[in-house]
């Protein structure tokens, strides 16, 4: 016996589900107000693709299959990247992950109150002679951590999360050790 209700689209293509991300991220600049509303779409089309594998068609239509889905994974994504991480505390009952959520800062903005570090932070820097170059994206990362500074402190002076800094660590060490290998780095 048939309800008479049309059935719902089964299969959406690429183009589809991205107009639907469109259509989405159109009413949510205010959400977002650190990204552009292209970020906004790419996103959401990157959680639509993940989403569109859990599609049944025999439930509700797609678009409200994403309406209901889609906020909380971007939403998370674009915490993280202004630099906040979000968790929830344990609940009273002791049920983990059920309290309210917390948002912490991964930046650090007081480590630098000092206005001599950021004064210096620029200038009269000298390359360690011994390394025949040292990748230009990475130089200011290498002086703050010539001039002592830990990672977090790096991060905040260079206005970058400290898993940034983590990540070009790792590529600075590959680095290196791609010029010692070579026999170009006396280190």
């Amino acid at each position: 016996m048939s309800t008479g209700r049309p059935k719902n689209k089964a299969t959406w293509t690429d183009l589809e589900i991205y107009g639907l991300c469109k259509n989405w991220a159109a009413f949510r600049p205010l959400s977002f107000p650190h990204w552009d509303k292209d970020d906004i779409i790419n996103e959401a089309f990157i959680h639509a693709k993940r989403f569109y594998k859990m599609y049944d068609p025999e439930g509700c239509s797609f678009k409200k299959h994403l309406d209901i889905r889609l906020y909380e994974p971007v939403r998370r994504n674009y915490a993280k990247s202004i630099g906040l991480r979000i968790s929830r505390e344990t609940h009273a009952d002791g049920r983990k992950n059920q309290g309210t959520r917390k948002f912490v800062k991964m930046i650090y903005n007081h480590l630098f109150d000092d206005e001599t570090t950021t004064k210096t932070f620029s200038v009269g820097f000298i390359e360690p002679q011994d390394l025949p170059f040292i990748p230009k994206q990475h130089k200011d990362l290498v002086q703050l951590l010539l001039m002592g500074n830990n990672q977090r402190q790096a991060a905040v002076a260079l206005g970058i999360t400290e898993s940034a800094v983590s990540h070009r660590m790792v590529l600075l060490r590959k680095y290196f050790l791609a010029q010692f290998e070579k026999g170009q780095s006396f280190w």
